[in-house]
């Protein structure tokens, strides 16, 4: 393994990383010809792949893309390439190379360049979890993510996903709200000065892109607070193949997977298939039979999957924790939340965790006026124990 990687090398690795090459392919041919060949293979346009013919030889690629190839690699600069990504803070990993994460390099075909904002340290953290799922996601959904994430980071273990629309966002927000609660350290060490688990999300496209916008500051704060992750160079747009294709990165880093909520193809069940293939247990959360969120997660658990009904399950397994020593399975971690009031609890029992409207909760709660029912529904939002929905339904909501 390199010992130093030099801004030559550095280039040159970004480069290749923007050819239209897939970031496995590119890795198989790092590992069997090493950057200088590999390099000058493009620049001659005599590229070959490293799966081999019928004959057992490694075989060319069609002339095509060669030639496709050759005239990409000619419109780069690696030295360029390079500075404009010191200059954005940022940092590039070659598959072979030092600070290149171990375990994404013993899975099979790994990436062959990484390229990293915020801290690469915790890319190397022992206790990971992926918590991947569906983009529309339920309530529910989100709720669970959120609660699971906290509870992860409070446990000390790196929460790992996707940055996109529903149960990936809603993980790291539950991570993000563990680290916005500390107290800030001098010069933003925030990984090196904390027993929090580190968030770290993973995109499909460069760094100067996010996606989808309304993301913009959870990508600055898990930046922050742990690393992002790309097999892109800066300047590639987010484009919709690729998105599956750094699925297999979140199941790389991960030691174990959960599914949140899922329909039955996708980018989460990619993900799970993924880990299993690479021997990382796969947990998947229940869900209603009527809802197709979960019949994903309801598939994998009939293929197998591990029932997930708490954050223990997922810490049980990763800390090895036998089958007949493990307890409930359920939240371990304290609430970080202001207690609700004699009147909040006796309401938070009524409500239990079903979605009602106002008139419900007032005939369950037949003692209060519906002005003093308003006023302890607005106490408990404000402390987040109640979450209100866009139609006015409210529902009890999870840490």
């Amino acid at each position: 393994m390199e010992t130093v990687l030099r801004s030559d090398v550095e280039g040159r690795l970004l480069c290749l990383a923007g050819l239209d090459l897939r970031p496995d392919q590119l890795g198989r041919m790092l590992c069997a010809y090493g950057l200088d060949m590999l390099y000058s293979m493009v620049q001659q346009g005599r590229i070959r792949d490293v799966v081999p013919d019928e004959n057992g030889e490694n075989r060319l690629l069609t002339v095509e893309r060669q030639i496709a190839l050759k005239k990409q690699l000619a419109t780069m600069n690696p030295a360029v390439l390079a500075t404009v990504h010191e200059r954005a803070g940022l940092s590039v990993f070659g598959l072979g190379y030092e600070g290149y994460p171990e375990l994404l390099a013993e899975r099979p075909n790994p990436s062959g360049v990484l390229i990293v904002s915020g801290d690469p340290s915790v890319l190397h953290v022992e206790e990971s979890v992926a918590i991947v799922g569906t983009r529309k996601a339920s309530s529910y959904g989100r709720q669970v993510a959120r609660l699971l994430g906290a509870e992860l980071a409070d446990a000390g273990v790196a929460v790992i996903s996707g940055l996109a629309r529903g149960i990936d966002g809603a993980a790291h927000e539950g991570v993000v709200s563990r680290w916005g609660a500390e107290p800030k350290p001098a010069q933003d060490q925030f990984f090196a000065t904390s027993s929090l688990g580190a968030p770290i999300g993973v995109i499909a496209h460069g760094h100067d892109h996010v996606y989808p916008e309304t993301h913009r500051g959870l990508y600055s704060d898990v930046a922050r607070y742990g690393a992002i992750v790309s097999e892109r160079p800066i300047g590639v747009k987010p484009f919709a193949h690729y998105f599956p294709q750094r699925n297999k990165v979140i199941a790389g880093l991960a030691r174990l997977v959960v599914v949140v909520e899922s329909a039955r193809t996708g980018g989460s069940m990619i993900t799970a298939n993924l880990a299993s293939e690479n021997g990382a247990d796969v947990f998947c959360v229940p869900g209603s039979i009527f809802t197709e969120g979960s019949q994903g997660c309801h598939q994998l658990l009939v293929d197998g999957a591990k029932f997930c009904r708490g954050v223990g399950d997922l810490l049980d397994s990763l800390r090895g924790v036998p089958k007949e020593a493990r307890g409930s399975g359920g939240s371990r971690i304290i609430d970080h939340r202001r207690p609700p009031s004699e009147d909040g609890a006796r309401l938070l029992q009524s409500l239990d965790w079903d979605v009602v409207s106002v008139e419900t909760l007032m005939s369950r709660c037949t003692g209060h006026t519906p002005g003093k029912l308003l006023m302890i529904l607005h106490e408990l939002e404000f402390d987040q124990w109640v979450a209100r929905g866009s139609d006015g339904w409210f529902q009890r909501a999870a840490a």
